[in-house]
C-alpha cells in the first residue's frame, strides 16, 4: 500500500478525451522494452504481451503493444497467433526463444495500420492495429539489438545514448 500526496476526485482532471490520437499508418522503427506472459482474460489460454517503443521520427516514445495468443481453444486463433509470433521473432533477428525476454532490446520495424473502435478508439474512434513485421534493411545505421548496459536502465535511453554521437535527439531529451 502507498500513501498518495493529494486526494484524487477527479475535480482537478483535465478536460478533453485522450490526449493520444492514433498513429498514422506507415512503417514505423520501434524498440522491444518489456514482455509479459499470461492467462487469457477468460482464463482459457495464453497470451505473450509485448511493449514496442516508437524510434522513429513521427511517433517517437509512443508505446505499442504486440499481443500474441499462442495457447486458445480455438485451434484456429492459435494457428493465426503462432505465425504472428514467428513473424515478430524473425523481424527482431532471433532464433528460436524459450523466453521473452531474448526478444528484448531488439529493434524492428511494425507496419501499423488504422481501425475504428468505438470502446477503445481515440476521440475520433481510431486504434492501430499492427499489420506486419520486418527486420531493419542490411545498412541501417541503428544496431538491430540495443545492449542494456545496466538493469535499471530504461532500454530506450539506452538506444538514445548510443544514438547521441549520431547526431540523433533521443525522445527523452525533446
Amino acid at each position: 500500500m502507498a500513501l498518495l500526496d493529494e486526494t484524487y476526485d477527479g475535480s482537478n482532471v483535465p478536460e478533453g478525451g485522450n490526449s493520444f490520437k492514433a498513429l498514422p499508418a506507415g512503417d514505423y522503427k520501434v524498440l522491444v522494452i518489456e514482455s509479459e506472459y499470461k492467462p487469457t482474460n477468460n482464463n482459457t489460454g495464453m497470451i505473450a504481451i509485448f511493449q514496442l517503443e516508437v524510434l522513429s521520427d513521427h511517433g517517437t516514445g509512443r508505446r505499442i503493444f504486440a499481443k500474441f495468443n499462442l495457447k486458445n481453444q480455438s485451434q484456429q486463433a492459435e494457428e493465426i497467433a503462432r505465425r504472428e509470433f514467428d513473424s515478430f521473432r524473425t523481424a527482431c533477428g532471433c532464433g528460436p526463444v524459450r523466453d521473452t525476454a531474448d526478444l528484448h532490446n531488439k529493434v524492428l520495424i511494425v507496419r501499423l495500420g488504422v481501425k475504428k473502435d468505438a470502446d477503445y478508439g481515440d476521440d475520433d474512434g481510431n486504434i492501430n492495429v499492427i499489420k506486419a513485421y520486418k527486420s531493419l534493411k542490411k545498412g541501417d545505421s541503428n544496431q538491430q539489438t540495443v545492449p542494456a548496459q545496466h538493469s535499471t536502465d530504461h532500454p530506450a535511453q539506452t538506444q538514445a545514448a548510443q544514438q547521441e554521437g549520431s547526431g540523433v535527439t533521443p525522445a527523452w531529451r525533446r
